[in-house]
């Protein structure tokens, strides 16, 4: 096969040097452009009915250019697809050609990414399948019920369970919201953080209720309250956190049939810091839950923080226990140590994920308490698929088909400055900032709608407290293209000014990062 592919002048040195390894038959056909994304189709197919592209089998043309490929092929009688977007993605492209089927209209780039991302997850699919299927048939134990249900038990699938801190403190709307949110997130469970030290047994019940209303994931109380634990046991909770030597005799006369968590709390509400005898705790706590009737028991051996007190020697606690107790599944508080963390919460959450699958812990549990940790759950998921790939096919988690690369690229995309490109140019001058110019169209106050996740664009004609138009949307090109429609931008610096601040809101969406208009987002 010989492929033609399309590029301006500026990105052809690129082009050949990520071509140099191709399989296939290229050449590269560099047209009198400096910017190859600005070509249009038309253009493109004006500039090629010059040459002679009759021995090409396909064309490929920039991933970026506006509009379809259709007016050249239509042109040239050569079946034209679009490429990739970067040129460093070039021989991923070439390499799933036949795989993939070239468009003429998405890049090529994100049909690749597509068909790898949808393989990985049917891999995904099939092996948490077969692990449910083995557990299923050993020693594991339901929690849940219905098609949601998931079995535990060591050797099964890695569950997540996301927990909604303080969840007295929300009302019913912002409740069903965090538990909407922790579903779509990826949560296998979600968890009803109660408040320490205080009872509010009604309010288990209520909560707990309204969470088996708008899901049918387990739902599951954490709580050391035996009152709280009774309610939320009458309203069908899936799984009790926090049982332990101090109140494991009064749960188990109201939820003896209810799958537990075990921690290694004693009797004097203390839980060991020595290693030894904090193994020795927990063992002795599970003994207990097994003489009071208990049969469907997690362990939760507690991860401590980096630093304060160890979190390398809980790990050791968790290894040694998990060596043990082979037979006893246990859970792994990820969130123990991301809330606790002054870092970005995306490398922590996949390492803390391969660390819990080396363990074989069965349940994984992370929460978004403060501002720093949103997304965890989401990030959590995507670890948890990462983790399960890489152990299946017995690789480090890279190369899988999902990644948590946020900030940061797997390979560089940009294109290289050349000090060559400023010979003979005329060097102007950088011109200092005149001050605020009001627009005569008014003025715009730009928020984030976190639940909806979409960029919130108010109008202000001048002189007014009060805003007199809305737009909303995800896309910064899209809503400063609807401002202008709108006859709602009159300046050149007031529109050049939008679209800084709206593609800044937009990172902030995909970040997380808090978004304050006018102030730099990355500090």
């Amino acid at each position: 096969m010989k492929i033609g592919i399309v590029t301006g002048i500026l990105a052809k040195k690129a082009v050949e040097s990520y071509l140099k390894e191709s399989c296939f038959k290229v050449e590269v056909i560099s047209l009198p452009s400096p910017v190859a994304a600005l070509m249009s189709p038309q253009y493109i197919a004006k500039m090629l009915a010059s040459k002679d592209v009759s021995t090409f089998d396909i064309i490929l043309v920039p991933g970026m250019i506006f509009g379809d490929t259709f007016p050249i092929e239509k042109a040239l009688g050569v079946p034209t697809f679009k490429g990739p977007k970067h040129a460093a993605d070039l021989p991923v492209v070439l390499g799933m050609l036949g795989k993939i089927p070239l468009s003429k209209k998405v890049p090529a780039c994100e049909l690749v990414i597509d068909l790898i991302r949808g393989q990985a997850m049917e891999e995904f699919d099939s092996v948490r399948r077969e692990a449910e299927k083995l557990s299923e048939e050993a020693t594991a134990f339901a929690i849940g019920a219905g098609d949601e249900r998931i079995f535990v038990g060591r050797g099964s699938p890695m569950y997540l369970l996301a927990e909604i801190v303080n969840a007295p403190n929300l009302t019913s709307r912002e409740l069903q919201n965090w538990v909407d949110y922790y579903v779509g997130s990826g949560a296998d469970i979600v968890d009803l953080g109660m408040l320490s030290g205080v009872s509010r047994p009604a309010e288990a019940k209520t909560m707990v209720q309204a969470a088996k209303a708008i899901t049918s994931k387990p739902i599951s109380i954490d709580t050391n309250d035996v009152d709280e634990v009774r309610a939320a046991v009458e309203a069908d909770v899936d799984l009790i956190l926090s049982v332990n030597a101090l109140n494991m005799k009064d749960i188990a006369e109201i939820a003896v049939d209810t799958p537990i968590v075990v921690t290694p709390v004693d009797k004097q509400n203390l839980c060991p810091s020595d290693r030894a005898k904090k193994i020795q705790q927990i063992e002795e706590n599970i003994a207990m839950a097994k003489s009071l009737g208990f049969k469907k028991i997690i362990a939760d051996p507690v991860l401590t923080p980096t630093l304060m007190p160890n979190l390398t020697e809980s790990l050791v606690v968790y290894f040694e226990f998990a060596n043990r107790n082979p037979e006893v599944p246990f859970l792994f508080g990820a969130g123990n140590v991301t809330e606790l963390l002054d870092g970005d919460s995306v490398g922590a959450n996949l390492l803390l994920a391969g660390l819990a699958s080396e363990l074989q812990a069965s349940v994984i549990l992370t929460t978004e308490a403060s501002c720093k940790t949103r997304g965890s759950v989401s990030e959590m998921s995507t670890s948890i698929k990462m983790a399960a790939l890489a152990g299946k096919r017995g690789s480090p988690p890279k190369d899988l088909g999902f990644d948590l690369l946020i900030l940061k690229d797997k390979r560089v995309r940009e294109e290289a400055f050349d000090p060559s490109m400023e010979r003979g140019l005329r060097v102007l001058p950088k011109t200092e900032e005149t001050g605020y110019q009001a627009d005569p169209k008014g003025c715009f106050k730009i928020l984030l709608d976190r639940e909806n996740r979409q960029i919130a664009v108010f109008h202000y004609s001048i002189g007014q407290l009060e805003p007199d138009a809305l737009i909303k949307g995800d896309n910064p090109a899209e809503i400063n293209a609807a401002l202008i429609q709108n006859g709602l931008i009159s300046s050149l610096d007031h529109a050049a000014y939008l679209g800084a601040e709206l593609e800044k809101a937009k990172q902030a969406l995909v970040t997380g990062k808090s978004y304050v208009q006018d102030q730099p987002l990355f500090q």
